[in-house]
């Protein structure tokens, strides 16, 4: 062995697993991004994504995906600071790969996007989604909490079992190969 640590930290799937998972988060937020017209960008920095109040087909959100979700969970008062937010998550569920938050009606959309070539890891991660739902219902009191996977089609055939928990639990799944993927992905977001 070389000692070398492989796989550290984000993204920490098998290289193909990450590589596609990138695919589809970018095509995620790609997608959302196109369809909104930014209001106001609701902080100044230099971060690849910002916390910004947006419209979509006349409807007005936050808009936070990744790193965005923390800052604003900060500007909006639930956690003091940066330790203190990481400290009320769980361990892997501190960001979304895409968040809208519905302000006048109190709801959050909560998207993570899962991609799995094999089975493995994922599979368990898609385990995961109710303890994830309750420490997002414990951190945002009197939101509701919308959580919606953006699922590659291998999961139909590498977890039936996980599949089927999430579906009888109410939780939106979006399939990548869905005919009407842009379609889909907004009636997840109330659209």
């Amino acid at each position: 062995m070389s000692g070398e640590i492989k796989n550290k930290g984000k993204g920490a799937g098998g290289a193909k697993t990450n590589e596609n998972g990138v695919k589809l988060e970018d095509r995620v937020r790609g997608y959302y991004k196109s369809r909104c017209d930014v209001l106001k960008v609701l902080e100044k920095n230099k971060n690849k994504y910002k916390v910004e109040e947006v419209s979509i087909n006349g409807r007005n959100f936050n808009r936070a995906p990744e790193g965005a979700f923390k800052r604003w969970d900060i500007l909006n008062g639930f956690s003091i600071d940066d330790n203190d937010y990481k400290n009320r998550g769980l361990h892997g569920a501190k960001n979304p790969d895409e968040a809208f938050i519905d302000i006048v009606h109190k709801i959050i959309y909560w998207i993570e996007c899962k991609v799995q070539e094999v089975a493995g890891s994922k599979c368990e991660v898609l385990q995961t989604y109710n303890q994830k739902v309750r420490n997002l219902r414990e951190r945002y009191p009197g939101y509701q909490i919308n959580y919606i996977y953006v699922l590659d089609k291998n999961f139909r055939n590498l977890c039936p079992t996980e599949i089927k928990y999430i579906k009888e639990d109410g939780i939106t799944i979006v399939w990548d190969d869905d005919e009407v993927f842009e379609n889909s992905l907004m009636a997840a977001i109330g659209l």
